[in-house]
């Protein structure tokens, strides 16, 4: 991905900028910063998907349903006020490119497909950029849904961020203990 000097600086300055991008002609909630780990460690963090509901915002129930080479069945309870939200998504990972792409195969809402991609920022860092599409199923005026998630976008990546330094530190202890 290139990256503009603004964005750059903004970025590097620990900003989490999101905006709204068009992929395939439809409109979805982006976000970019930099995680002050390798990106093996943000990689663990992104896809471990049985702990979501440990670290991930208003994440109640999750956990894998099937695994076959890299395509991931993944269920996932989201608590919300007015109701839960719940969906299994269909992931599938690209490793080598530090790539997860994914789109709902089921659920309360009507759709959600999205990706993270991951790129070295430096030493010990990386670039993650989440992007998202959301359709609730039900009419929401669409500068509020983009608003809404839009919005939930830097706390989730302040928690990939701190599961990601703390599987880092995980890491660095068992390495010492060698």
């Amino acid at each position: 991905m290139e990256l503009d000097d603004a964005l750059r600086a903004r970025i590097e300055g620990g900003e989490v900028v999101t905006s709204l991008v068009d992929v395939d002609g439809q409109s979805r909630a982006q976000a970019i910063a930099v995680i002050d780990a390798p990106v093996a460690a943000v990689w663990d963090a992104i896809t471990d998907y049985d702990r979501y509901a440990e670290f991930m915002p208003h994440t109640k129930e999750s956990k894998i349903l099937e695994r076959k080479g890299k395509v991931v069945l993944f269920r996932t309870v989201l608590e919300f006020p007015v109701r839960d939200v719940w969906y299994v998504i269909r992931l599938t990972l690209n490793e080598k490119a530090h790539r997860a792409d994914w789109v709902m195969a089921d659920g309360n809402i009507k759709a959600n497909v999205g990706s993270w991609a991951l790129a070295s920022f430096g030493k010990g860092r990386t670039c993650a950029t989440y992007t998202v599409a959301i359709d609730p199923g039900f009419y929401v005026p669409k500068f509020l849904l983009n608003k809404a998630t839009q919005g939930s976008l830097p706390m989730l990546i302040r928690a990939v961020r701190d599961r990601a330094a703390a599987l880092g530190a995980e890491k660095g202890k068992s390495k010492g203990k060698a």
